[in-house]
C-alpha cells in the first residue's frame, strides 16, 4: 500500500488548547502571535528534524511575547529602531534555541535539520552579489542569517568553511561572537519554564528566561548583520578605488605573497589556479588490475592461485601525478603543447615557471596550470613567450609540496638552469629534489608526451639528465 503523502498546500490544524494554526511547507518556523507553523514535509531525516524543531519553537514562544519585548525595551532603554532590528532576528534565535533545547535533551537527530544545501548557498549568494552589486548589502545580511540557521546542525562546519572561502569579511565579523551564541542557545538558557526579574527605574517585572536570553542574542545578531554590511561596503569601495588613502589595496587574483629564492635562486611569486576549465581525462597513472569479471581475460592460472578467481583484468583510472614545465626562452609553452601534455596527463597537477613579465625586474613566477581535473583557460603571457629560468630548484620544491609519493613526477626542461648561485650548486640542488621525488626528466614537450604515454602503459623508464647538466658532477 502506497504511503499517503502530507499535502503541500496550507491547512488548518488545532492544538491541544483548541487554538487554530495554519501549517505550511518550508524552512522550520513557528509563531504563536500569527498562529502559523512551517516545516518540511519530506519523509527524510532532514524533514523529521525540521518538523521537530518547528514544534519545539512553537512551545518556546509565549502568548504574551509583545508584552515581554516591551518590558525588555524599557529595561534596556532601546528605541523603536533598535527594537525593530531586534524583532526581525528573534524568530531565528527561537529556532536556534529550539534546536539547542532538543540537543540538550538528547535528541541528536535534530542536527539533521540542515545539510549540504546550506553550504552550497554561500557561494550562490556571493555569486549573486557579484552579478548584482546593488543587492550586495542584502546578501551580506542573508549570509549572517544563513550561518545562524545552521547553528548546532551538521551543516554549520561546512557553512563556516565556505564563509571563509567566499565571504571572509562576514566570517571575521561573526568570529568574536560565535562561541558565545553557541553556548547561549543550549541548556538552561533555552528553558521557557524559568523566569528572570527585570528592573528599570522603580519598576520590576518578570520575563521568561528564554525570551530574555533570546532578545540579547537577537540584538547581537542584528549588530553582526549591520557590521557585516558596513564591512562589505568598505571592501567593495576599496576594490573599486585601490589607491584610496587608508583603505586596503586590492590583491592580485591568484597571487600569493612574494617569496625569496635564497642564495641560489631569484625571488618569485606563486600563482594559484583561478579561472578554470575542465581538462580531458588522460592516461597518466593508469594500469591493469585483476578483477573477478570483465571483458579482457588475464592470466588463466589465477583460477587456481587466486581465492577470488580474478582471471579478468581492467584498466584503473589515472592516479594523476605532477608535471613541472620549464618555460624559459628555449622552452616557451604553446597552447597545442599544453593540450598534448594535459591529454596524456589527465588528473595531474601541472606547474610552469619562468620570469614574471608582470612583476618587477628580477622576480620570477610559478603558475599552477592544472589541478584536480581543472586547467587554466589561457596560458599566462610569461609562459607563452618564455623568459629566464631563475628558480628551477624552487619550482621543483614548490611542486613537491603537493605531490603524492606513489605518483609520477616529471620535469620538462633542457637543464639550462639560471639563478643567483654557481651553476654546479644550482644543478646539484635540482638533482637532490629530483632524487627525493624519484622523478623523470623530459628534454622537450614532445618527449614529455611520449614519456607520459609510456608511464600510463605501466613502464618505469630510466631517463637521462637534460643536456645542459652534462659536465656538472653530482
Amino acid at each position: 500500500m502506497k504511503e499517503k503523502q502530507i499535502p503541500i498546500e496550507p491547512r488548518l490544524v488545532t492544538d491541544e488548547r483548541g487554538e487554530g494554526w495554519t501549517a505550511r511547507n518550508g524552512a522550520p518556523s513557528a509563531s504563536r502571535t500569527t498562529r502559523t507553523i512551517a516545516a518540511e514535509y519530506e519523509r527524510t531525516p532532514r524533514g523529521k528534524a525540521s518538523r521537530l524543531v518547528a514544534l519545539v519553537q512553537a512551545r518556546l514562544e509565549p502568548d504574551n511575547l509583545a508584552e515581554q519585548m516591551d518590558t525588555y525595551a524599557k529595561a534596556r532603554g532601546r528605541d523603536a529602531d533598535e527594537m525593530r532590528a531586534l524583532t526581525e532576528q528573534l524568530p531565528r534565535v527561537l529556532q536556534v534555541q529550539a534546536l539547542g533545547a532538543l540537543l540538550t535533551s538528547d535528541h541528536p537527530e535534530a542536527s539533521k535539520m540542515a545539510d549540504r544545501r546550506e553550504s552550497a548557498r554561500v557561494r550562490a549568494l556571493t555569486d549573486y552579489a557579484e552579478a548584482i552589486p546593488a543587492q550586495a548589502e542584502k546578501v551580506d545580511a542573508a549570509l549572517v542569517d544563513l550561518w545562524a540557521a545552521t547553528l548546532h546542525t551538521d551543516a554549520e562546519a561546512a557553512v563556516w568553511r565556505n564563509l571563509g572561502k567566499y565571504a571572509p569579511h562576514i566570517r571575521e565579523v561573526i568570529r568574536p561572537h560565535r562561541a558565545w551564541i553557541r553556548r547561549a542557545t543550549v541548556g538552561s538558557r533555552a528553558d521557557n519554564t524559568a523566569s528572570v526579574q527585570v528592573k528599570w527605574d522603580d519598576e520590576t517585572q518578570r520575563m521568561n528566561a528564554n525570551i530574555f536570553n533570546a532578545a540579547q542574542i537577537a540584538e547581537t545578531l542584528a549588530a553582526i548583520a549591520k557590521h557585516a554590511q558596513d564591512s562589505g561596503r568598505v571592501k567593495r569601495e576599496a576594490a573599486q578605488d585601490p589607491t584610496k588613502p587608508g583603505e586596503p589595496t586590492k590583491k592580485k587574483p591568484g597571487t600569493n605573497k612574494p617569496q625569496t629564492g635564497g642564495k641560489l635562486w631569484r625571488d618569485y611569486n606563486t600563482y594559484t589556479l583561478t579561472e578554470r576549465a575542465t581538462h580531458p581525462n588522460g592516461q597518466l597513472g593508469r594500469k591493469w588490475a585483476s578483477a573477478p569479471y570483465g571483458k579482457s581475460v588475464g592470466p588463466i592460472s589465477r583460477e587456481i592461485t587466486d581465492p577470488a578467481a580474478r582471471i579478468f583484468r581492467r584498466r584503473t583510472s589515472g592516479r594523476g601525478g605532477t608535471v613541472v614545465v620549464d618555460c624559459s626562452g628555449s622552452m616557451a609553452l604553446q597552447p597545442a603543447q599544453l593540450e598534448a601534455i594535459l591529454k596524456a596527463a589527465g588528473g595531474a597537477t601541472v606547474y610552469a615557471y619562468t620570469s614574471d613579465y608582470d612583476a618587477p625586474q628580477g622576480v620570477c613566477g610559478i603558475w599552477e596550470l592544472a589541478r584536480n581535473g581543472k586547467r587554466v583557460r589561457e596560458i599566462p603571457t610569461s609562459c607563452a613567450h618564455g623568459g629566464d629560468n631563475g628558480i628551477d630548484g624552487e619550482a621543483l620544491r614548490h611542486a613537491l609540496k603537493t605531490h603524492r609519493k606513489s605518483d609520477p613526477f616529471i620535469w620538462i626542461t633542457d637543464g639550462g638552469v639560471t639563478g643567483r648561485g654557481q651553476l654546479a650548486d644550482m644543478v646539484n640542488d635540482c638533482r637532490a629534489t629530483m632524487r627525493q621525488a624519484r622523478g623523470y626528466y623530459a628534454h622537450d614537450h614532445e618527449q614529455a608526451v611520449r614519456l607520459l604515454h609510456a608511464i600510463a602503459r605501466g613502464a618505469r623508464p630510466r631517463t637521462a639528465e637534460p643536456p645542459y647538466f652534462a659536465g656538472t658532477t653530482a
